[in-house]
């Protein structure tokens, strides 16, 4: 059996299976630390399992995510729900700063820069598949039953890189103690009691939480952004209105049928970070529908689907709203076959020409289907980028 050494209490079932199984399929000169944060480089951020083998050390997060799970570019498709930013993009950065804690606890030990980190993420559901078919992620990604195989296998290891590093383990484990607190039992932003956290990018993470008053019922999304709590007032101010622009966009209208509706928008208490919740609809994105036979559309549900898209894009022209970023990934299919536009944080709401949290978020936009004008001038949208974009769109649809 591994030696598990517990820094923090495990949030869900998903991790407690995790280090269960983990502790007995891995041998006994295995070190599993799990549940912790790190604070590095003014962030703080949360390790799930830390695995420190004969041969490199893993960095891992436990997803619960079922069923299966399609990967198209840098976003994950779970069957049934919402997209979201692979957690590999997150965790990659994470892998190197947990290397950085390693070799900066010694200096002058040049030994330690041969110490592979990796990062990885660990399915824990039984049913869960990931399909990636462009080969970004699946290299990284395991499910339970293949967990103890990959964290053998050390033909991970790249070229250059030590696949012997049991006489270190001392000193990894003690730079990793010396910096890890314990987590401190589930995630909550304000109301709001998180129950998976999702991906995310260096600017912002998601999760899918529900209201702690409220109950579990009705879940939401939640992106909490990045902010600089020490810069000026000034921009402080800036910085809140590039992070809002979502929230005013879709705030500055009536509620639609075929738009993604939001529920809240704070900051935390050190304002360091803020917190936009919007609905969590169940359904799939239009890009999968586009791309798998399986779930290829009819012609009647594809002309459902093009009056919805414009309804939506009608709805925001008539309250001067432009999206900016309409693709069939920000095109969500419902159970009930109707649509909803989300991806709102590229939007300009009003006559607002100024920048947006989309210039730090560039991993969310699909430039092929932004209208010439825009590339390079976000500021030059009007109505008929939406209109290009759209257009677009349903010539994908009907035609592939």
């Amino acid at each position: 059996m591994a030696t598990v050494i517990p820094i923090g209490e495990p949030v869900n079932e998903a991790e407690r299976r995790a280090i269960a199984y983990l502790q007995d399929h891995l041998p006994a000169k295995y070190l599993i630390l799990h549940n912790f944060e790190v604070p590095r480089d003014g962030e703080t951020f949360e390790v799930d399992i830390a695995i420190i083998a004969p041969h490199a050390m893993y960095l891992v997060d436990v997803k619960g995510t079922r069923g299966l799970i399609d990967v198209y570019g840098p976003k994950w498709y779970p069957e049934g729900r919402q997209p979201f930013s692979s957690p590999l993009a997150k965790l990659r950065g994470h892998a190197r700063a947990i290397k950085g804690v390693i070799t900066g606890s010694q200096p002058g030990r040049r030994d330690l820069e041969y110490i592979y980190v990796d990062a990885v993420v660990l399915l824990s559901a039984a049913d869960a598949t990931l399909v990636d078919q462009g080969g970004r992620d699946a290299p990284n990604v395991t499910t339970l039953k293949k967990a103890a195989a990959f964290f053998q296998n050390t033909m991970r290891i790249p070229a250059g890189r030590s696949k012997n590093i049991g006489a270190h383990h001392n000193i990894v484990l003690k730079a990793i103690q010396g910096v890890a607190k314990p987590r401190s039992g589930p995630l909550r932003f304000g109301s709001w009691q998180v129950t998976e956290k999702l991906g995310g990018t260096d600017s912002y993470v998601e999760y899918r939480a529900f209201n702690a008053y409220v109950g579990q019922k009705a879940s939401a999304l939640i992106r909490g952004y990045q902010a600089d709590p020490y810069r000026p007032p000034d921009e402080r101010q800036k910085q809140r209105l590039l992070i809002s622009n979502a929230y005013r966009a879709l705030s500055s209208m009536p509620g639609h049928p075929s738009i993604v509706g939001v529920r809240d928008f704070f900051p935390s208490e050190a304002e360091d970070k803020y917190f936009l919740v919007t609905e969590d609809m169940p359904g799939q994105a239009l890009r999968v529908h586009i791309e798998k036979p399986t779930l290829a559309l009819t012609l009647d549900q594809k002309m459902r689907i093009a009056g919805d898209i414009l309804n939506a894009l009608e709805h925001l022209q008539a309250h001067k709203v432009v999206h900016r970023n309409i693709s069939p990934s920000n095109i969500l299919v419902g159970t009930d076959g109707r649509i909803r536009l989300t991806g709102f944080d590229f939007a300009r709401p009003g006559t607002d020409h100024s920048r947006t949290i989309a210039h730090e978020i560039v991993d969310d936009l699909e430039p092929k289907y932004m209208a010439p004008e825009i590339h390079g001038e976000p500021g030059a949208a009007s109505p008929f980028s939406d209109i290009f974009s759209v257009g677009l769109v349903l010539y994908e649809l009907f035609v592939g």
